[in-house]
């Protein structure tokens, strides 16, 4: 009758129950905070269906920004996005890892499956602007040559509880190694991060570039004055920013 099963389903309601759907780590959590934070039963089974149509709605759109963003020129990608403003500083991040799956690999080995995540951030202007060009913090900064600072950021990496005594903290900008009272955050060293998504696939290297180049130049990131790419060492990386993100110069008609 083309009647959706989720037409019962207020837009509202809607949104909550497939952000509870998504976050969760099962469908089974997802019904049991439905009821206890929206006050509505929905069934398991609706909170399933309705979850995985709307992702692959968008899994289906995102490919299709993909397909179209493949298609244009270069003189369209030099020129930017209609109607979006560049931001002054962007930023895109890659990376890779690792998570496991409910059923086995294909090789039928393992449980585990590889992910490749990327940011597209957006940054606020700093006051005092580093002329273009130069590196705003060509030192390394004071807290970090604190050995208590660097090793309570290198346990935190790893998860593990810092071994320093709990009374006292080590003020990450004082590079002398005494213990301050009191926590005291390091010193700014970058713009505010004023937007931020996220790009992901367990899907190949590949494609996996092509959805962060277009999602980048959808944002504007391309056109911003200052402009930032960070990743690791691996080489997968790095032939993504030599492909899609390096400077390549004027466009040729």
């Amino acid at each position: 009758m083309g009647i959706d099963v989720d037409a019962s389903l207020s837009p509202e309601l809607l949104r909550q129950v497939t952000y509870l759907g998504t976050v969760l780590s099962s469908f089974p959590q997802a019904e049991a905070a439905v009821g206890a934070l929206l006050g509505v039963p929905v069934g398991r089974k609706l909170i399933e269906r309705t979850t995985e149509r709307i992702g692959a709605e968008r899994v289906a759109d995102r490919d299709a920004d993909v397909d179209c963003h493949e298609l244009r020129t270069l003189v369209v990608i030099a020129a930017g996005p209609v109607g979006v403003t560049p931001p002054v500083v962007g930023a895109v991040m890659a990376d890779g890892g690792r998570f496991q799956r409910t059923g086995k690999n294909a090789d039928n080995t393992s449980h585990w499956g590889e992910y490749k995540a990327g940011l597209c951030l957006t940054l606020a202007e700093q006051t005092g602007e580093t002329p273009l060009g130069e590196d705003p913090h060509p030192d390394v900064p004071d807290f970090l040559l604190s050995p208590e600072c660097v090793r309570t950021l290198t346990t935190e990496i790893s998860r593990k509880a810092a071994d320093v005594p709990e009374t006292t903290d080590t003020d990450p900008a004082d590079t002398s190694g005494e213990a301050v009272s009191g926590n005291r955050e390091p010193p700014v060293l970058s713009p505010q991060v004023t937007a931020r998504e996220v790009v992901a696939t367990t899907r190949n290297a590949g494609a996996f570039a092509a959805m962060l180049s277009a999602r980048a130049w959808e944002n504007g990131l391309f056109q911003s004055a200052r402009k930032a790419f960070v990743g690791d060492g691996s080489s997968w990386i790095w032939t993504i920013w030599s492909t899609y993100f390096k400077e390549k110069g004027p466009p040729i008609n």
